[in-house]
């Protein structure tokens, strides 16, 4: 089963340019086409984004962000693939045609009872996909549990949406990854609460040995330079990415258990050390058929010493 992959950068990402500049609008479609080009298969909109997207068809990989129930108008009028609702718009649930993603906030919260309570008062049918955000800060075994006390329960497709507020954003998503969880939603470029896309897919590729295609690549950097110019506060990704891949730290620490693991590093290639014998041979400056023969004749007759420090057994 295939994790299908949400960013949610269209939600944070503040502006440069109003709608009616002179391309921008295309400039913000250019950003969307880079972010898919990751591998993401749908992209969150908040309402303040949409004049941005008016020429672009939305039902298939476009995501409302419900927002406030005034958003209620915008479904009359664009069709989007899912919208995304909190617990507090629920009871505008009945009311909504498309498929729907009901948003859990689970900081804070203990996640089994969080479950309990959503099997027991919570009528499920007309939910396409649970999300899960916040800072899940779980241990392995507490994060598996949680998985599978899912499974066990809900039939309805989960989404995993970690926040990196206290840095263990990627971490989560892994393991959701690993999970095999129905969607995992990121932020591509400048967000200070969500996990970056970018950064996962980097880790995918050198922690678990996931592939990342040449495609996949080109889209991060396209991204990074679109971000640039539809962003009002970008983040050079680019520019770090090729700076972290080129610089190897010293060592890593193991924020569990406190071990220090240094990464290993080849040995610069040593130039081959002459031996006595072939050192006196170069200093004649004899052809090289007749140093070759003048060497096998020392080597014969005992006189040859490959030992640096044999120098005296000459003298």
């Amino acid at each position: 089963m295939k994790t299908v992959i949400i960013d949610n950068s269209l939600c944070s990402i503040i502006p440069k340019k109003s709608p009616d500049e002179k391309g921008a609008d295309a400039d913000f479609r250019s950003y969307a086409a880079s972010v898919f080009q990751c591998g993401v298969d749908y992209m969150e909109i908040r309402r303040e984004m949409l004049p941005y997207f008016h020429n672009v068809r939305l039902d298939d990989h476009y995501i409302l962000n419900f927002s406030d129930p005034s958003d209620m108008e915008l479904l009359n009028v664009f069709n989007f693939a899912y919208v995304v609702i909190p617990p507090k718009y629920a009871y505008l649930i009945p009311k909504i045609d498309i498929p729907i993603i009901y948003e859990i906030n689970i900081t804070g919260l203990d996640l089994i009872e969080t479950l309990s309570r959503l099997i027991a008062e919570t009528d499920l049918t007309k939910i396409a996909m649970i999300r899960l955000f916040g800072d899940f800060r779980l241990s392995d075994e507490e994060f598996f549990n949680m998985i599978n006390r899912y499974k066990a329960s809900i039939a309805v497709p989960l989404d995993i949406c970690p926040l990196n507020t206290h840095l263990t954003g990627n971490y989560t998503a892994m393991l959701a990854y690993q999970c095999k969880v129905n969607s995992i939603t990121l932020c591509y470029g400048s967000s200070r609460y969500f996990t970056h896309l970018e950064e996962f897919l980097i880790l995918m590729h050198s922690m678990l040995g996931v592939i990342i295609t040449e495609d996949y690549l080109k889209g991060i950097y396209k991204a990074s330079i679109w971000e640039q110019e539809v962003s009002k506060y970008p983040r050079n990704f680019a520019t770090e990415l090729i700076s972290s891949i080129g610089n190897t730290p010293p060592y890593i620490v193991n924020v569990d258990s406190g071990l220090v693991k240094v990464p290993q590093r080849k040995r610069p290639k040593e130039k081959k050390k002459l031996s006595v014998s072939e050192k006196c041979i170069s200093e004649f400056d004899l052809e090289r058929e007749i140093a070759d023969r003048l060497l096998e004749i020392m080597k014969s007759s005992g006189l040859f010493y490959p030992d640096m420090s044999d120098k005296n057994k000459l003298n």
